[in-house]
C-alpha cells in the first residue's frame, strides 16, 4: 500500500506542475514544430496572378482592402497576388502584397489579407516571426473544408551552435496557424 501510495502522490505532483506549466501558455504563440509532411499540391490554394481586386472582390471588400493596403503604405498593380481554393463552393480569397514598409519592422511577411464575402481583414501573421527574418508562408490550404484559410509559416528555430544565419543544419522549424473569426489560432485536424 505505501509503495503504491507514494507511486500515487508523485504522479498527481507531475500532473499539477503540468496543469500549472500549461496554465502559463494559453494565449501564447505556439512553439515552431519541425516541418511537417509537404501538402499534396492539390490541396494547395490556387495562385491568381496580378489580380484586378475589382474584378474579385464586393465593393465594400474592395473599400476595406484598400484601406488596409494605404495604412500600411504598400504598393498595389503586379505587386499584389491572390489565392483561392479550388473546392467548390468556397469563396474565401487571400491576398497577399510585399510591402518593404511593413517588413522592415516585422520580418519577411508579406501583408496578408483575407477576404470572406463583405469583409477584408488583415491576418496577422508577425505573431509567427522566426529567427534571422527567415518566416515565409509555405502553403495556404483549407484541409478541412471549412472556408478558412490555414497558413504554413516557415523559417529557422535554432542557430546549430555557430554564428550568423542557420545553413543545412536542420533548424528549419513551422507552425500551422488557421484564420477563424477574424483571428489567427493554431489548426488542429
Amino acid at each position: 500500500m505505501r509503495y503504491s501510495l507514494r507511486y500515487s502522490l508523485r504522479f498527481l505532483f507531475l500532473l499539477w506542475v503540468w496543469i500549472i506549466g500549461m496554465a502559463g501558455t494559453v494565449g501564447a504563440t505556439p512553439p515552431p514544430t519541425k516541418q511537417p509532411k509537404p501538402v499534396p499540391p492539390a490541396e494547395h490554394f490556387v495562385i491568381l496572378k496580378s489580380i484586378q481586386l475589382e474584378k474579385l472582390l464586393s465593393p465594400s471588400a474592395l473599400e476595406a482592402a484598400q484601406s488596409l493596403i494605404k495604412a500600411r503604405r504598400c504598393p498595389t498593380g503586379e505587386h499584389v497576388t491572390g489565392y483561392r481554393t479550388n473546392k467548390a463552393g468556397k469563396k474565401t480569397l487571400v491576398i497577399t502584397i510585399p510591402c518593404e514598409s511593413l517588413q522592415r519592422s516585422t520580418g519577411q511577411y508579406p501583408l496578408t489579407l483575407v477576404v470572406q464575402g463583405d469583409r477584408a481583414m488583415e491576418a496577422n501573421l508577425r505573431a509567427y516571426e522566426f529567427l534571422y527574418n527567415s518566416d515565409h508562408i509555405a502553403y495556404i490550404t483549407d484541409l478541412d473544408s471549412n472556408d478558412m484559410p490555414e497558413f504554413w509559416l516557415w523559417g529557422y528555430v535554432c542557430e546549430c551552435g555557430g554564428d550568423g544565419e542557420p545553413g543545412g543544419c536542420g533548424c528549419d522549424g513551422s507552425v500551422i496557424v488557421e484564420f477563424k473569426n477574424g483571428n489567427l489560432q493554431p489548426w488542429k485536424k
